[in-house]
């Protein structure tokens, strides 16, 4: 038997081909869930306007420190990566979705930048994308039961 479930997520996103100014734009994400031990298939809306150039500018970053008398110099994120980031949590909806379906919308963690962690070999161990310029910025924690995401945590670091 399968059974079709709505999610709907309310972005601040006005709907403009309905002329409705203000009004939140709904992102429906469809999930057929079959009885048994395979887990339910997501299709979802994933890509928005400028969701490739978001995506190429995650991994921007500039070079703090390293001069004499420094500490070694770190590669920080941009500010556009910083942005880049917001906007894509905003748009795509993680819910649900394998690690393996993360990485391929985000890529490795730890290749965000050189404040980027590499994640842990087991299946249901989190995702931290972390987007610091050096002085703060927004982390990123996308946490899996039984493979899927169930959870997605923002922190602003200072």
């Amino acid at each position: 038997m399968i059974r079709v479930l709505m999610i709907v997520m309310l972005l601040g996103a006005a709907l403009p081909s309905a002329g409705m100014s203000g009004v939140p734009r709904a992102i429906a994400a469809t999930i057929a869930e079959e009885d048994g031990p395979e887990k339910p298939a997501v299709k979802a809306v994933e890509h928005y306007e400028g969701f490739e150039a978001d995506r190429a500018s995650l991994r921007k970053t500039v070079q703090l420190g390293g001069g004499p008398g420094q500490h070694p110099a770190v590669n920080a994120s941009r500010g556009e990566a910083i942005a880049a980031a917001d906007r894509i949590f905003r748009n795509v909806p993680f819910l649900f979705k394998t690690r393996q379906d993360v990485l391929d919308i985000l890529g490795d963690p730890a290749t965000i930048s050189d404040y980027g962690q590499r994640p842990a070999d087991r299946p249901d161990s989190p995702l931290v994308y972390r987007f610091d310029h050096g002085y703060g910025g927004y982390q990123y924690t996308l946490g899996f039961d039984s493979g899927r995401v169930c959870e997605i945590r923002v922190q602003g670091i200072h």
